[in-house]
């Protein structure tokens, strides 16, 4: 079988393959499309930068070159249709004109830890709904974990799927481009008042403050998040009245048990847990009535699921009231 990547190599492609960084060894090999349908504001597909990275290096290493194209986050349905037919729409996220901004977010107030970013993820969802928003302001620390709170709050509290965030996303070094000459639609603007606004509202499901259950890691914990709640929790112990659940995929807690942060949670009475989360599962500790979040997304969805109460604050405010069976969380 001839690969159609190894008959394509035209005097045009090889110019554009060299300009892309491609040896001249590469034009020999066959291309191997990866199709990564990875979205920072879809928890269930926030992983897959992971696993496209360990693909490509597998095709590296069978005398591949693995290169990522351009996709939509799909639902069951449409990606099952795409299986038999061998072919997908050309609609939406892939076509350039789908993908500018519509509203613009004008962010008034420092933007940095992760706790912060969920926050502001949580506004702009409720403001914009399902439209495409650009940010524009001082939003600080950007990585894929802030960028997975801020698109799990957007996508809960709304309908977002995208957005921009100027000399951030790489869409949008700029606010002209980010809007790509689009006519704008709505100036929101996110403050301190804004953000206290937030915060209340994410609250008003906490009333209680004795906690039975607090549940980290919605999305999936990141290995420097496990470190954190290690570090946070070393030489304490979890309440005699409470619950502490973290959730992580099954590669970050083999590598949290090599590096010895799953043995520190264990002593503390915590439970490291892969592949799911509370409200996938529907699963918490018999007898919960009150649980604490550091995701704005699981305070958002959990308390209703189950029909218990919630609290919404940081890391450390979630790790003491694991220990001390009390929510002490304030807005500084």
């Amino acid at each position: 079988m001839t690969l159609r990547s190894l008959s394509a190599n035209s005097a045009a492609r090889r110019a554009q393959w060299l300009a892309l960084g491609l040896s001249e060894d590469d034009m020999l090999k066959p291309k191997i499309a990866v199709v990564n349908s990875s979205s920072e504001l879809a928890v269930c597909y926030a992983h897959l930068d992971g696993v496209a990275k360990v693909v490509k290096e597998a095709i590296r290493a069978a005398g591949g070159v693995p290169f990522e194209v351009r996709t939509n986050c799909e639902g069951r349905e449409s990606t099952s249709a795409a299986m038999l037919a061998k072919r997908i729409p050309d609609w939406g996220f892939h076509r350039d004109d789908f993908r500018k901004g519509h509203h613009l977010v004008d962010v008034a107030r420092p933007v940095d830890d992760i706790f912060e970013w969920g926050l502001l993820g949580y506004f702009v969802g409720g403001a914009v709904e399902d439209s495409i928003p650009v940010l524009d302001g001082p939003i600080h620390d950007p990585s894929l974990i802030r960028h997975k709170h801020f698109g799990a709050a957007a996508a809960s509290s709304g309908g977002v799927e995208m957005y921009h965030m100027v000399g951030i996303t790489p869409e949008a070094p700029d606010l002209a481009t980010a809007f790509g000459g689009a006519q704008r639609g709505e100036h929101f603007c996110y403050d301190d008042a804004a953000r206290r606004e937030v915060y209340e509202k994410l609250n008003s499901m906490g009333e209680s403050h004795d906690v039975d259950y607090v549940m980290l890691g919605c999305p999936h914990y990141s290995l420097d998040q496990i470190g954190e709640a290690a570090r946070l929790i070393e030489g304490r112990k979890v309440h005699e009245n409470s619950a502490l659940w973290i959730f992580t995929s099954r590669a970050v807690k083999a590598t949290a048990e090599a590096s010895g942060y799953a043995e520190m949670l264990r002593k503390a009475g915590a439970l490291l847990m892969t592949d799911t989360c509370s409200a996938i599962s529907q699963a918490i500790p018999k007898g919960t009535k009150v649980a604490a979040f550091d995701s704005a997304k699981q305070t958002h969805y959990l308390p209703a699921i189950m029909g218990i109460e919630g609290w919404y604050g940081t890391t450390a405010e979630c790790i003491e009231a694991a220990c001390t069976g009390r929510w002490e969380g304030r807005l500084a």
